[in-house]
């Protein structure tokens, strides 16, 4: 179970268990509180399974925006600057590859690729802005 998994569980948990030491309800049952820190749990991981669906969607558009710019850049400077074309093309692969190691992870994981992904993408992005400076 990831960190953020866990420590949602443990969250919900301890409000359970305070909700019911408080006096809400007569005749609360581990088993209610149990079944309760369960179905908690079970929320938590939907909504990060989710968000996670939804970062990689995120990030896919962003990767695929970048391609075009690329594109254009390399049509527009053809083969006077193959170089910058070759590097911004390898740096477009490294960040599709973080990409796919991500879909490809477990939960546990997933929180450390991410970062990776969202790097290999800021470092593209910035080494398109600067190459499109450099042939302005």
């Amino acid at each position: 179970m990831s960190n953020t998994l866990l420590k949602a569980a443990l969250a919900a948990a301890a409000v359970v268990g305070l909700s019911c030491g408080a006096g809400h309800e007569e005749g609360t049952t581990a088993a209610d509180v149990s079944k309760e820190a369960r179905e908690a749990v079970e929320t938590t991981a939907d909504y990060l399974a989710e968000q996670r669906a939804h970062y990689q969607d995120e990030a896919e558009e962003r990767i695929a925006e970048l391609e075009k710019r690329v594109d254009a850049l390399t049509e527009r400077v053809g083969e006077a600057h193959e170089d910058l074309v070759q590097d911004l093309r390898s740096r477009l692969a490294v960040a599709r590859a973080h990409l796919r190691d991500l879909q490809e992870e477990t939960d546990e994981s997933w929180e450390e690729l991410k970062d990776g992904v969202e790097n290999a993408i800021e470092d593209l992005e910035g080494a398109l802005d600067s190459a499109r400076e450099n042939v302005s």
